[in-house]
């Protein structure tokens, strides 16, 4: 439950007050509604005011008198406040991505974000289309239980999991429940006992007559609704989901005017002051700018969560929440237990905890049937798979070495789970117990491994010369030759490349550079770019010059860069294609610009998955190189390197390596063993060619002391070309001492 502290519920209160006061504010964002789509194709038209009736101008009523006061006294004990009775008010946004609302015009939405429990990385069924998304919010349970996987709603069993209003019903009757959809399946496919249902459909004037008619409905005897908004997903279909396409952001900015409106109604409520209001704000999945969604990667999964009420602490949801979510959420904050069970968890912002892997032993899911779906896995990260699967749910399944489930690969061949720890300055003098239990299907070499990294605050960054590649960290560099196959021992920055130190704060902690020609090479650290050219070997710049008027702004360089989150800065590495474009890395997003103009696309920045950069580190990496050669490229991460085969595009089989005296002779600056460990991989001859898991740790592994984060990783590896990947995993732990 909710926590009650003396302080939490006033706090919330003003909060909440504060949304309400800018719902009944008459300043609203403009927007423009828009015709049916084609899907839902059309153009723009202007919607219609909707403006609250009210009733005929007279005299005001006369003042009723003041009773009279008795006379002073004691005053008489005060009991108790009064319990205010919970409501819910459950917004569904059709197709919002976060990153477009972080940007647009919202200023309701925003100002719910700021006094609620929220997330911008909540995860969405991995076929990302309206069917399957509305059911799993709806019903708390995901697509292997409602049976619905696209928008025919074929396989539907709505009976054995009903949605949350008929939940309702049968946990208590004597709640008055409503709904009011914008999408004809959602009305007529998903059934409902709500006392109240009324079906719209956005071909008839957009949400305009939805949200009139739910304006009424707040007004009344109402306890619990579920609000629809179809019009922000007919933007994106129409003009693209992306925080660049201005339709699709004043679709957003709309939809925030008429929330404004029915936040309004709820503040108008005659016992408003005796109420105590949930607003639960989600969606059924993002989109790209090429118009469509339905594809498992970030841009399409990664949806809003946000959670506002008077009882709510404020905060960012740990780990982020799932769809099915919400109907725990809601009945949580209502008090009552659901009548079902459900695949959701209370959403909420909750204190630290003392274990630092986050459901490191797969408990904090429901456990799949089998390999049937790359479900979302509570508190990690995941590219192309990693399942939580339950023991006993099939055949060929290891047997428990504790709990209900475990980690499965699941249909992809390289399958990747990460988490980051922030842990703050661990300091000196402490060691990882590390342990893992690791395995497999019979004889098959299909595996899992885990990688633990210890990451520091030094900036690195990478970059190819003429004939020598350039290593950097902090204040210090080596040069590695690609003839010899060695590094020189390091030295300062400033000594090789003393025009460096032109960027503010001296020739140190760069994000990143990027070979751009045969004798020039960019080099970026915060908000600043210096350009290099490597022939201007001069007395004191054994490496070479600046150019002149460098450093300069990223943005003024590359404008399109300014679209990354946070803006032009901090940009990670690069890379330069012999077709004329360059990609530029960021995090976990990338941009891809034409070389000679410098020009993108609308659908950037995008994510790097399985889908765009096959094999890569999915939470970022400090540098990439080529090594002299044309046909790879070489990326570099705290705990190894990657090798990149351009014409494939894909990451080449058995990477990552570690960066050792094999691999890059006399690189000790960038040595993998010194900030990372690795426990497996269990093959079929480490479990007697049977089905099980086996305990692997690594006891006393040295932290470094300047370690701010932790990273996790489960790396799933499947045997040839065919069948599932059964690599199994259960039981990450990390304990510091």
């Amino acid at each position: 439950m909710y926590p009650r502290t003396p302080w939490a519920a006033p706090c919330r209160a003003v909060a909440l007050l504060t949304i309400f006061a800018i719902a009944c504010s008459p300043t609203k964002p403009e927007g423009k509604g828009y015709s049916p789509r084609s899907e839902e194709k059309g153009d723009i038209v202007p919607p219609e005011e909707v403006v609250t009736p009210t009733g005929p101008t007279g005299p005001s009523a006369p003042t009723a008198p003041t009773a009279p006061t008795g006379p002073t006294g004691p005053s008489a004990p005060t009991g108790p406040p009064a319990v205010k009775k919970p409501k819910v008010l459950l917004v569904g946004i059709d197709g919002m991505r976060p990153d477009a609302l972080a940007v647009a015009n919202a200023p309701t939405l925003h100002a719910l974000q700021l006094a609620g429990a929220v997330s911008d990385r909540a995860e969405t069924n991995d076929t990302t289309v309206s069917g399957p998304g509305w059911s799993s919010i709806l019903t708390g349970v995901w697509r292997d239980k409602h049976g619905v996987y696209d928008n025919t709603f074929t396989g539907k069993d709505y009976v054995a999991h009903p949605e949350i209003l008929s939940q309702l019903e049968i946990a208590q009757p004597s709640l008055v429940t409503a709904r009011i959809t914008n999408w004809a399946p959602l009305h007529d496919t998903i059934p409902t006992t709500a006392d109240i249902d009324l079906g719209f459909e956005y071909s008839q004037g957009g949400d305009v007559p939805s949200v009139a008619q739910g304006v009424t409905l707040l007004g009344q005897d109402v306890d619990v609704v579920f609000f629809y908004f179809a019009m922000v997903d007919v933007a994106g279909h129409d003009h693209g989901f992306h925080p660049s396409v201005p339709a699709y952001l004043q679709a957003i900015a709309l939809v925030d005017a008429q929330l404004t409106q029915l936040l309004a109604a709820v503040k108008a409520r005659k016992d408003f002051a005796k109420e105590d209001w949930l607003v639960v704000v989600t969606s059924d999945h993002g989109g790209t700018a090429d118009k469509q969604h339905g594809r498992d990667i970030p841009e399409h999964r990664r949806v809003d969560f946000i959670v506002a009420g008077e009882r709510i602490v404020p905060g960012t949801i740990e780990p982020p929440p799932q769809q099915v979510d919400v109907v725990p959420t809601i009945f949580d904050y209502l008090g009552l237990t659901p009548p079902l069970p459900l695949d959701g968890r209370v959403a909420k912002v909750a204190p630290p905890g003392t274990e630092l892997v986050t459901n490191g032993d797969a408990e904090q899911d429901a456990g799949r049937v089998g390999i049937v779906m790359n479900a979302a896995v509570r508190g990690w990260e995941k590219r192309d798979g990693g399942v939580s699967t339950a023991y006993a749910s099939g055949g060929g399944f290891p047997p428990s070495v504790g709990g209900a489930n475990f980690f499965v690969g699941g249909p992809a061949g390289f399958a990747v789970m990460t988490q980051t720890i922030d842990t703050g300055p661990i300091g000196p003098g402490k060691v990882a117990d590390i342990s893992v239990d690791l395995g497999g299907y019979a004889a098959q070499n299909d595996s899992a491994e885990l990688v633990v990294r210890f990451v520091d605050g030094d900036k690195r960054a990478a970059v190819d010369g003429q004939s020598e590649s350039y290593f950097f960290r902090a204040d210090q560099v080596q040069v590695y030759a690609h003839a010899a196959a060695s590094a020189s021992a390091p030295v300062t920055i400033a000594s090789q490349f003393p025009d460096l130190g032109a960027f503010a704060g001296g020739a140190r902690d760069f994000d990143g550079a990027v070979k751009w020609d045969a004798t020039h090479a960019y080099f970026f650290k915060g908000s600043e770019v210096i350009y290099w050219d490597y022939a201007a070997v001069a007395a004191g710049h054994p490496k070479g010059r600046k150019g002149i008027g460098y450093p300069k702004l990223i943005a003024d360089e590359w404008p399109a860069l300014s679209r990354f989150k946070g803006g032009a800065r901090d940009i990670g590495s690069a890379i330069v294609y012999a077709s004329g474009n360059v990609y530029f890395f960021k995090g976990e997003e990338y941009i891809r610009l034409v070389k000679a103009t410098g020009v993108t696309t609308a659908d950037y920045p995008r994510f790097v998955s399985t889908e765009t950069w096959t094999g890569f580190p999915i939470d970022g990496f400090y540098g990439v190189i080529n090594f002299g050669r044309a046909d790879k490229f070489y990326v570099f991460r705290h705990d190894g390197y990657w090798r990149f085969d351009i014409a494939a595009d894909r990451v080449d089989d058995g990477y990552p390596l570690a960066v050792d005296a094999g691999t890059w002779p006399g690189l000790s600056l960038f040595a993998t063993a010194a900030t990372s460990a690795r426990l497996g991989p269990v093959l079929a001859s480490d479990r007697g060619q049977t089905t099980k898991l086996v305990h692997r740790q690594a006891v006393g592994v040295p932290v470094p002391a300047a370690t701010l984060q932790i990273g996790v990783e489960l790396v799933f590896r499947r045997e040839g070309t065919s069948g599932d990947n059964d690599g199994s995993a259960d039981n990450v732990t990390i304990n510091l001492r």
